[in-house]
């Protein structure tokens, strides 16, 4: 029988934290792409305020604003802002496009797309959709294009009907809705939704300015894909390098990560302890070329946590402090005694298997 036994408490977090740096979620601004209007809005009709349907029924949304010459209106419909907070991610949120011009991407046909273009092109990890089906779910193709002319694409990517849809998450619900035949509001519990679609960006492609998404309808079922809003989560101009992983001896430590999704300038600047205090301006710092991925630690304290935090230097800038953690001690040994005995075995019936 072969037993490894550790000679200290060994312990790894190949990644403790992303460091000091916070979300920068931001609207994508939509120049083009929005093809028609399904939110009702003001003290016109509702057919005379919007451009069709968002299903293939007869009803729309509303907005807070929208007065029906009934005198009909719902508090809790979309705020007549279009500023959505996202019930699936805080701090995360939706613009949408003036409720008196088109406000959404609505796709009903299968093999069809849609291209939405933003006047903002900013580096990004994730972007994110606000988007729904009516009258059934539906499935799509999303492709980030970006500046240089690359894209990035995601497949296979649900969209629940508006009504109780629980595979994405849920940005917004309760909202209601309005039959534009009649006028008639809508305003079930939790209903309709619009929900919270993600795609991340390749850590190839992070460096890169998102120049438009393209959305395509794959499914053949009825539903009609609505998108009715894009934000995502930028990366800052000086962006930190990531993946950070951590291997241990007895007495050394090696910390390797993947390149900044831009290239530092200035290459990068790390900082390792046994404390756990983060660096600050005038802490003394190492730098190494932006080509350099992993350094290599020697003579350190056996059973010790060292702290190892590490940053783009850009020249003008530096990036935000990324850090990983990694415990020295590990040592194994294999054991050729034979079986151990034990007092604990008291079922006659065990066997080796």
């Amino acid at each position: 029988m072969k037993l490894k036994l550790p000679r200290f408490l060994f312990t790894l977090v190949p990644l403790m934290s992303l460091g000091v740096a916070a979300q920068e979620y931001v609207h994508l601004d939509v120049t083009s792409g929005y093809n028609h209007d399904v939110v009702a809005n003001g003290s016109a009709t509702s057919m005379a305020s919007t451009t069709i349907e968002v299903d293939n029924d007869s009803y729309a949304f509303l907005s807070t604003d929208f007065l029906s010459p009934g005198g009909n209106s719902y508090a809790s419909a979309l705020p007549a802002t279009g500023l959505i907070n996202s019930a699936a991610t805080t701090g995360l949120s939706y613009q949408m496009a003036p409720f008196d011009e088109n406000n959404t991407m609505r796709i009903p046909t299968t093999a069809t797309s849609l291209t939405a273009v933003f006047s903002n092109q900013v580096m990004a990890s994730q972007v994110f959709l606000l988007a729904t089906s009516g009258s059934g779910s539906a499935q799509v193709t999303i492709t980030v294009n970006f500046t240089d002319d690359t894209s990035q694409t995601a497949t296979g990517v649900a969209i629940p009907d508006w009504y109780s849809g629980t595979s994405q998450p849920t940005a917004a619900s309760g909202f209601g809705r309005v039959n534009r035949n009649t006028d008639g509001i809508d305003t079930p519990f939790g209903n309709p939704r619009l929900y919270q679609l993600t795609v991340n960006i390749d850590e190839a492609n992070q460096g890169k300015l998102i120049e438009s998404i393209e959305v395509t309808k794959t499914s053949t079922v009825a539903g009609v894909v609505n998108v009715m809003g894009f934000s995502a989560n930028q990366l800052p101009s000086c962006p930190s390098p990531t993946g950070l992983t951590s291997t241990t001896t007895e007495n050394s430590g090696t910390v390797s990560w993947s390149a900044a999704p831009v290239v530092p300038t200035g290459g990068y600047d790390y900082y390792m302890s046994a404390s756990s205090d983060a660096p600050t301006a005038e802490t003394d710092v190492t730098n190494v070329a932006n080509t350099v991925n992993e350094v290599s630690f020697s003579e350190l304290e056996i059973g010790t946590t060292y702290y190892f935090w590490i940053r783009s230097n850009c020249g003008t800038e530096e990036g935000d402090w990324e850090m990983t953690t990694f415990t020295t001690g590990q040592m194994s040994t294999t054991y050729t005694g034979g079986d151990g005995s034990t007092s604990l075995n008291t079922d006659t019936s065990a066997t080796s298997t």
